[in-house]
């Protein structure tokens, strides 16, 4: 059984990893990427997130489970707030959650165009989706 703990970044730190526990470096799993624009469904996503304290498990859902599971999946190509313009409208809120409430490291690189810039988020934290479920 799963035993939760806040830890000091407000974040829920879950102990005791089940055996079927993922140890890539960074995993996803593909087939589920198209489910989670599903606007209907309410994703929630356990991870471990490699940081400079150690090892921590986290929990997330909603719009911030969905906003790392692009992070992870677009690896070092990163993403931008108009590629998934279609379901996060509010993507530098969801990437500032991730790096205030969870410690992970994003960063933000300045893309220009005409007309100004827009920021491309690239998540620097090793991380590992160790389940993924939608509700």
């Amino acid at each position: 059984m799963l035993s939760h703990l806040n830890n000091a970044c407000g974040g829920t730190v879950l102990d005791d990893l089940p055996p079927q526990a993922s140890t890539h470096y960074i995993h996803t799993n593909t087939k589920d990427k198209h489910m989670i624009n599903d606007k209907a469904k309410k994703v929630t996503i356990r991870f471990k997130a490699y940081l400079p304290q150690g090892e921590t498990i986290f929990e997330t859902r909603g719009q911030t489970a969905k906003a790392l599971l692009f992070l992870v999946d677009s690896a070092q190509r990163g993403v931008t707030a108009l590629e998934v313009a279609s379901w996060a409208y509010r993507m530098a809120a969801y990437v500032h959650i991730l790096r205030s409430k969870y410690g992970l490291e994003i960063r933000t690189d300045k893309e220009p165009h005409v007309g100004g810039s827009h920021a491309r988020y690239v998540l620097v934290t090793p991380v590992d989706i160790l389940s993924h479920k939608n509700s």
